[in-house]
């Protein structure tokens, strides 16, 4: 039932709080809100019921849970400011898996009636997602899921609104950045089980071709059989002509699997990952002394670079309202918070209907150093790209 949400003592946010699968809480926040970046602020946002979907297991826990946390922190410090009225938190858990995502999705939108919905995490469940003609009908918008996939659906930019870039984009900077180190070629390593959407958008993206520059090529690739027991003597194989660079794309588990036996093979290959992985879940799988060198595409600002407005004011707010460091997923989480507040500063009124136009008819968003701009050439919102390199003493340099 209704509860304060503007406790300001570490570790108080909704993020410490369990559920049950399939709950769900209701929270309205006092009024109050303070733009986390000045460029964002204006009049007061008025009422918006947002939802968030939780993961409980699977693969997603840690991105999921940091999603929602930067947005609270965002929700929570704006209306420690009192510059946010009638704002209303939802969140239902789930197993990780897209059915019970999708069911997660359409409970918030008929029967908790939210507004909005951040997220949600993970390929396979955006997917499915759009293939269920309910979620159309139902009619409410997605920001921000955390996804490379899906940019050219119908209802990208009608109800679905990224704010990350695609595959394709993140397989594209990967071959300007190794063709700047002379590196022609590179090898690609494909995981078990990967979504077809997946391949078919990193595939595109690493082999169209980029105007304007040369780029590296992808001319070795190995497909990983399910069972793990027998990746060895495959990577073995793999490793025997090495490129100087491979691409693993899968998960924080695969990639965490792959990255050593590389290395060890091959001791001067550079490996890296692709946003599908999540630095803190490698970080909690492995020692980092073993993923030493380890670097990860990454598609918003590093939360720690704090030059940067936007990291400021996400790094002031965490530790005012949480007692942990902020991940790459927190600040997708308070991009995405702040996008929906400024849409909703621009609607003409409460309500599902009016927010997801004023999404719509969103242009551009000033952050703080990192701008959102929409258009027929840029459907995600952004196209920046960038990497981290995972250091033996656990830093994450980007």
């Amino acid at each position: 039932r209704p509860a304060d949400c503007n406790d300001a003592r570490p570790g108080r946010g909704l993020s410490s709080r369990r559920l049950g699968r399939g709950a769900t809480l209701s929270v309205p926040l006092g009024a109050g809100l303070a733009a986390g970046s000045a460029r964002a602020q204006g009049a007061a946002a008025g009422p918006v019921h947002v939802g968030f979907v939780i993961d409980s297991s699977g693969p997603y826990v840690d991105a999921s849970r940091d999603l929602f946390t930067g947005s609270k922190v965002h929700f929570d410090d704006l209306g420690a400011r009192g510059q946010l009225r009638g704002l209303r938190i939802s969140q239902r858990q789930t197993d990780g898996t897209p059915e019970r995502t999708r069911d997660a999705v359409l409970a918030l939108a008929r029967q908790d009636r939210v507004d909005v919905i951040v997220g949600p995490v993970g390929d396979a469940a955006l997917r499915r997602l759009l293939d269920e003609p309910a979620f159309e009908s139902d009619g409410v918008p997605l920001v921000g899921p955390l996804s490379g996939v899906a940019s050219d659906h119908p209802l990208v930019g009608r109800q679905v609104f990224f704010t990350r870039p695609d595959y394709r984009r993140e397989m594209a900077y990967l071959r300007e950045y190794l063709a700047t180190l002379g590196m022609t070629e590179f090898g690609v390593v494909w995981a078990p089980s990967l979504p077809a959407a997946v391949v078919q958008s990193v595939r595109t993206g690493a082999t169209q071709r980029l105007q304007g520059s040369p780029s590296a090529a992808a001319t070795t690739q190995l497909d990983l059989p399910p069972d793990p027991a027998a990746w060895e003597p495959l990577l073995a194989g793999f490793a025997q002509r090495p490129p100087r660079a491979v691409v693993v794309v899968g998960d924080s588990v695969a990639y965490t699997q792959v990255f050593p036996r590389l290395r060890r093979l091959s001791p001067g290959t550079l490996v890296v990952g692709l946003s599908t992985v999540n630095p803190r879940t490698v970080q909690e799988l492995v020692p980092s002394a073993q993923m030493a060198g380890a670097v990860l595409v990454q598609v918003t600002p590093h939360p720690g670079r704090l030059n940067l407005p936007l990291a400021r004011e996400l790094d002031r707010a965490m530790k005012r309202f949480f007692d942990e460091p902020a991940s790459h997923q927190t600040m997708s989480g308070y991009i995405a918070a702040q996008l929906i507040l400024t849409a909703q500063r621009r609607s003409e009124g409460p309500g599902r209907e009016r927010l997801r136009k004023a999404l719509a008819d969103t242009r551009s968003v000033d952050l703080g150093g990192f701008a959102l701009r929409y258009g027929d050439d840029s459907p995600r919102g952004s196209a920046f790209v960038d990497l981290l390199l995972m250091r033996a003493n656990g830093q994450l340099m980007q």
